[in-house]
């Protein structure tokens, strides 16, 4: 089955002086019990993540309702998977994720390009 995403993602610079880049998409949480199955396919399954969780306003790693690091043992054949269990998410609604690239590996995949 193949869920569509009718929300458009976005991508920003922080707006508090540093230069963390900001990959947000948001859906709506209906119900209370359901945990949230993320599936993130990057290029590489080095590049790792930062996810941020927030309702109703986009997320920042200084404001957020919950946090969380992608990890190489979350690699699948679908690319990573991250569950964040219900009992981390208090509200329904409209929620907003932030995904935030490592930079440590983006440095070193275009260090290696230019060689």
């Amino acid at each position: 089955m193949l869920i569509k995403n009718r929300t458009p993602t976005s991508y920003t610079d922080s707006d508090d002086n540093t230069t963390i880049k900001y990959l947000y998409y948001s859906f709506d949480r209906h119900c209370i019990e359901d945990d949230v199955l993320i599936f993130i396919k990057p290029s590489s399954e080095e590049l790792l993540y930062d996810i941020y969780l927030d309702y109703g306003v986009r997320p920042t790693h200084l404001k957020n309702s919950y946090h969380t690091n992608v990890q190489k043992s979350d690699w699948t054949k679908d690319g990573f998977r991250i569950i964040i269990q219900a009992k981390h998410l208090q509200k329904t609604g409209s929620v907003y994720l932030a995904f935030v690239p490592h930079l440590a590996f983006l440095v070193k995949m275009f260090d290696d390009s230019g060689r």
